[in-house]
């Protein structure tokens, strides 16, 4: 796979950020639901519901943290990955410049 198609897969998909960001809604959902539990078992008033309360918002709250964590560290190597492939690019179209120029040269020698 070339760099073109590597840019144009990253374009189709949305690469690792967007990733990141469906994994962090996938795993919160199922907490919103733990927390309606806690929160209705609470006005239920059974034992219990405060702690499960507390512990559903500690977790939520990591969950989110570790997110935006991936979230920044693949938005770092993100801009590494597109920095590289400008400088491949870049000298990809030198390369063919130079072949060109090449070229022009050999046949410049050759009408002489």
């Amino acid at each position: 796979m070339n760099d073109s198609n590597k840019m144009n897969a990253l374009k189709k998909f949305g690469g690792w950020g967007r990733m990141v960001i469906f994994t962090g809604v996938i795993i919160t959902i199922p907490l919103f639901v733990l927390l309606g539990a806690a929160i209705y078992g609470f006005i239920m008033d059974r034992p219990g519901a405060f702690a499960g309360i507390l512990w559903t918002l500690i977790i939520i709250l990591v969950f989110w943290a570790i997110t935006w964590v991936g979230l920044w560290m693949v938005s770092d190597t993100g801009n590494q990955n597109i920095m590289q492939s400008d400088l491949v690019n870049r000298l990809n179209e030198l390369e063919r410049e130079n072949e060109r120029l090449q070229k022009l040269v050999t046949e410049l020698s050759q009408k002489k």
